[in-house]
């Protein structure tokens, strides 16, 4: 009876040390459970704020990338502007041009009928 008696109490003190083991298994599966939670929380806080600042600049680059767009855009009518502007001016330049041209040829005109005048003057003079 006393073998029975110390066998039992051998055997409840090992149930009670599994007990015990599998209390402190327990709390420590809880604890590492709620370490994984908040790890994943703060995961999932950073990968937000990183699609957020993604969207962020992404809505930036865009924006600059329109505004780059439209100054070029502006850039080119200014060019073809100028472009025009300087066509014109060289049109109206040879214009000039041919009128200087005709004129010049109206003057040396002018100027041979001027000298074939004064020719035909001096030699009536001095023919009289």
């Amino acid at each position: 009876m006393v073998a029975q008696a110390r066998e039992a109490a051998r055997l409840s003190q090992e149930r009670n040390s599994f007990v015990e083991a599998n209390n402190r298994l327990v709390a420590v599966n809880s604890q590492l459970i709620a370490q994984g939670r908040q790890q994943n929380e703060k995961w999932k806080a950073f990968a937000n704020d990183l699609v957020k600042k993604h969207d962020e600049y992404a809505v930036l680059a865009k924006r600059l990338v329109d505004e780059n767009e439209a100054a070029l855009f502006a850039e080119l009518d200014l060019k073809r502007a100028a472009m025009r502007q300087l066509t014109e001016e060289k049109a109206r330049s040879a214009e000039k041009d041919a009128s200087i041209a005709r004129l010049q040829i109206e003057l040396a005109e002018a100027r041979a009928t001027l000298a074939a005048t004064k020719d035909a003057l001096d030699y009536e003079r001095r023919n009289r």
